[in-house]
């Protein structure tokens, strides 16, 4: 069995003033050969990007790549004919495949915009670029997991081009959550906000944890909680 915490003092940081961000793993100027990613997950980032400001135009291919918006609004726009205003709630999942150029911006002149980005390598490349976007109740987490992506996109879930399943859960204080991982399977939970008791390993705001051999996890909010869990191949 194991559980090897990533923990989230000890992602790179950096303050280009527009943008904080931090980074689980490898990304940009930031490299390190022990943390290039976890299984298909490659990148994720929490960033906090100031009013009227963002990412410029750029491109993207053969990654698989959704936001989770924890505070705020981030506008999206692409070449391929999407644009809209993300708010928590709604998620985006963009399909790079041969290439997609998309700019990410705080839709904001006033309040920050916080937010998750989650790179996932797909099981196939040169896949012809896609986009989807759905916004899932707060209910549906509110003390229960919900699926939001998955590779054959059941229960109403975006579907993604890799065998992963993404859910998020938000806790009140003392409950229980419990989650099934099949022997052959490999999980990442990362903590949004707020502390968990994950099999005994207690979780923080920003901490992640590598996953496996592990049949059955119990998590217990020690605190009100929020976070994104990855069942991998």
């Amino acid at each position: 069995m194991s559980i090897q915490v990533r923990r989230s003092g000890d992602r790179a940081y950096f303050d280009y003033g527009w943008l904080k961000t931090f980074h689980t793993f490898s990304f940009g100027q930031y490299q390190d050969p022990a943390h290039q990613g976890f299984r298909s997950l490659r990148v994720i980032n929490e960033d906090r990007v100031q009013p009227g400001v963002g990412f410029p135009l750029h491109g993207h291919q053969d990654m698989e790549i959704f936001s989770i918006v924890i505070e705020g609004g981030l506008a999206h726009q692409d070449d391929i004919g999407n644009g809209s205003i993300l708010r928590p709630g709604r998620i985006q999942l963009m399909s790079a495949g041969t290439g997609v150029v998309h700019s990410e911006t705080n839709a904001s002149d006033k309040e920050e915009v916080h937010f998750l980005q989650v790179w996932i390598l797909p099981k196939a490349r040169s896949l012809k670029p896609s986009y989807q976007e759905k916004f899932f109740e707060p209910n549906s987490q509110h003390n229960q997991w919900s699926l939001i992506i998955s590779g054959d996109g059941r229960e109403g879930s975006l579907h993604i081009h890799q065998d992963v399943s993404v859910y998020l859960a938000t806790l009140e204080i003392g409950h229980t959550l419990e989650y099934q991982l099949s022997p052959e399977r490999y999980g990442w939970l990362q903590m949004i906000k707020g502390n968990v008791d994950c099999n005994g390993v207690i979780l923080s705001t920003g901490d992640g944890a590598a996953i496996s051999q592990e049949s059955v996890l119990l998590i217990k909010a020690e605190t009100d909680a929020q976070l994104v869990f990855f069942d991998l191949i």
